[in-house]
Order: structure tokens, then C-alpha cells, then sequence
């Protein structure tokens, strides 16, 4: 028969980030003063792996507690996983390791804000240790969407300023400067010319009269009759 495939990343169960604190012991055998100095130390397996072990703590009292700096720490699990918590004691050279009692639960057992989980022990004494562990779920850090929608605004509004300079919008206010200008120069052709025509008038209808002029002064009387016949309509026109 053929070994089942591993799972999947897409089978496998989503994993956070929890934030332990710390855990403390009570009810830890009082040691005699005949006896010496208890050596305690700490271990987490999740889902059978041993993921931390503590610092060893030397005391004689029954209440052992890691929540130092240097024992707190961030694990990555599943909301489904199971944490095992082991109370270890350290012997002289000639013996082993003991494990004092153990408790295993599951993670959302351990993140209860009360929860005080009896150790369970394999010798034949039956002692009454419990155990809290303190956790939590490290929380991810929400998108700011107001400062993502006024960025987009904000740009908007440079290209707004932008447009406002642009070439062919600056070319329609300098054409509009230059119509101005022409008007205004207009206006004064227009004073000048009305200064000129007031004095060429009398001097046309002193020439009709006079008998005797010189042909080419007379000349030059047509002409600069002629034209004022011309302008003085076109010039009331535009004044109109």
C-alpha cells in the first residue's frame, strides 16, 4: 500500500504568532533546610516538538515563576495545536533529569485568562502542582485606508496645479494680456486721430474758399479731403 502524501500548504492549519510572558508553578515540594537548593527549569513542546526551554531557577520556595525579560518570547502555532508544559528539576551529576509532572492542552485552553492546570506526575508521589502559563495572540497591525485615499486626493490635487500653468492654458491668458494691449493702443490712435480730423476740417474748408492756392498745395487739399471723408465715419464706428 503507498504511503499517503504529505499535506499541502493550502491543507495545512493557519498558523499566528502568540506572545508568552511567562509561567509560574505552585505547590513545588518545599525544600529542607538539610536538603539542598532546588534547581528548577522549564519546557514547551507544541504538537510533540520542544519549541523553548527556560533558564534554571535555584530556590527553596514552593512558588517557581519565569517572567523576566529574557523569558518571554513569540512562538509560531496553530489555533489547533497542543502546548506540553514539563517542570524539570536538575540533580547533582550522578543523576538524570527529573521531570517533576507535565500537562498537556490544547493552545485556546492556555489562553484562558484564569486557566491553572494541574501538573500530572509519574512517580508514586502524588503531588499537587499547578501550573499557568500567560499568552496571547500578537495582533496584526490594521491598514490606515484614510491615509491610502488621501494620497490619490492629494496627487490629484498637484496635477490640478499643474494644469493651471500648463502651456496652452498660459498661452489663453497671454492672448487675452495681448487683445487687452491692442485695445488699449487702439483707443489711443483713436484720441489722436480725433485731434488731427478736429484741425484738418477748418483747414479743408479754408482752401474751398481761398480763389487763389498753389496747384500742388491744392492737390494735397483734395487729397487730405478725400481721406478725411474716409476715416471719419470708420473712426466713429469703432468709437460706437
Amino acid at each position: 500500500m503507498a504511503a499517503s502524501a504529505p499535506p499541502s500548504e493550502s491543507q495545512m492549519p493557519l498558523r499566528s504568532t502568540y506572545i508568552f510572558s511567562g509561567v509560574t508553578v505552585l505547590d513545588v515540594p518545599a525544600r529542607p533546610l538539610r536538603k539542598s537548593i532546588g534547581k528548577y527549569f522549564v519546557t514547551i513542546e507544541i504538537d510533540g516538538k520542544e519549541e523553548w526551554k527556560s533558564r534554571e531557577i535555584q530556590t527553596r520556595e514552593r512558588k517557581v515563576v519565569w517572567n523576566q525579560k529574557e523569558d518571554k518570547c513569540e512562538f509560531e502555532s496553530a489555533s489547533s495545536s497542543t502546548w506540553k508544559v514539563t517542570l524539570c528539576k536538575n540533580h547533582s551529576r550522578s543523576k538524570p533529569v527529573e521531570e517533576m509532572g507535565s500537562i498537556t492542552l490544547p493552545l485556546d485552553g492556555w489562553m484562558q485568562r484564569f486557566m491553572v492546570a494541574q501538573l500530572l506526575t509519574s512517580g508514586n508521589d502524588e503531588l499537587a502542582m499547578t501550573v499557568q502559563m500567560s499568552i496571547a495572540k500578537k495582533e496584526v497591525p490594521v491598514p490606515n485606508t484614510t491615509i491610502v485615499l488621501e494620497e490619490p486626493v492629494a496627487a490629484a490635487g498637484a496635477h490640478s496645479d499643474d494644469a493651471a500653468v500648463r502651456p496652452g492654458i498660459a498661452g489663453l491668458g497671454a492672448a487675452s494680456a495681448a487683445v487687452d494691449e491692442v485695445v488699449r493702443d487702439a483707443g489711443d490712435v483713436v484720441g489722436a486721430l480725433n485731434g488731427l480730423l478736429g484741425k484738418l476740417h477748418p483747414f479743408t474748408t479754408l482752401m474751398d474758399k481761398v480763389s487763389e492756392v498753389h496747384p500742388f498745395l491744392k492737390m494735397s487739399c483734395t487729397i487730405l479731403s478725400t481721406a478725411l471723408k474716409v476715416v471719419s465715419p470708420s473712426v466713429l464706428l469703432f468709437l460706437r
